[in-house]
């Protein structure tokens, strides 16, 4: 299968299989944080939809970054259908090793689902560290936002991908509670938080 294949696969997927987790993580994020309002920036967006919701579901003006055109030209599509508020949702192409923004520009940075699979994860984490306003929190990890949504979800997705649960073992055994802590502390960060329970995993740390 190539690239924008995956791409499209994945789409579809989050359409439909991941469709409920998106509004319960956004609101967990908001939650979370404390902050429904300034500049926010979601890392690895993908179809866009946790960034949709985190504009349905506050008052922030919300920049979803992508690392791949095609899936943002998809996105696009697929928040168009859906009626966005591209006054307050930018999609933008870029990578969190190199994030196109200036020190100190967001409020709120969250990214779920792609920080696993970033190339360097210590120097991704200072990239969003350097973008944050001081005041500013981030959320970086993994989660469904409720047990039942996760349940739900697992049932589902394996008609799609068969071997989903040996991934998601997997990257528990490889991102362990004292090893996301780590390298939020390698990355510079003080005090920080992680979330990590049979639903979440998440570094959580402010500036």
């Amino acid at each position: 299968m190539d690239e924008e294949a995956k791409i499209r696969q994945f789409a579809e997927v989050a359409k439909t299989i991941f469709a409920p987790a998106y509004p319960a993580v956004a609101r967990q994020i908001i939650n979370t944080l404390g902050i429904k309002q300034g500049m926010a920036l979601e890392v690895g967006t993908g179809p866009g939809l946790l960034a949709y919701e985190l504009v349905k579901q506050s008052e922030l003006k919300v920049f979803a970054l992508d690392n791949k055109f095609k899936a943002l030209v998809l996105a696009k599509e697929i928040l168009n259908e859906k009626g966005a508020d591209f006054q307050r949702l930018y999609l933008c192409c870029g990578d969190v090793l190199n994030l196109p923004f200036p020190n100190h520009t967001f409020n709120l940075v969250c990214s779920r689902g792609s920080f696993f699979f970033w190339q360097d994860k210590i120097k991704g984490l200072k990239e969003i560290y350097r973008v944050l306003r001081p005041g500013g929190r981030a959320m970086i990890g993994g989660g469904f936002g409720k047990k039942e949504i996760k349940e739900e979800i697992c049932v589902k997705i394996k008609t799609v991908y068969p071997d989903w649960e040996k991934r998601v073992a997997k990257r528990r055994r490889e991102f362990s509670q004292e090893r996301l802590y780590h390298l939020a502390l390698k990355a510079g960060i003080k005090d920080p938080t992680v979330i990590y329970d049979e639903i979440n995993m998440w570094i959580v740390f402010a500036k």
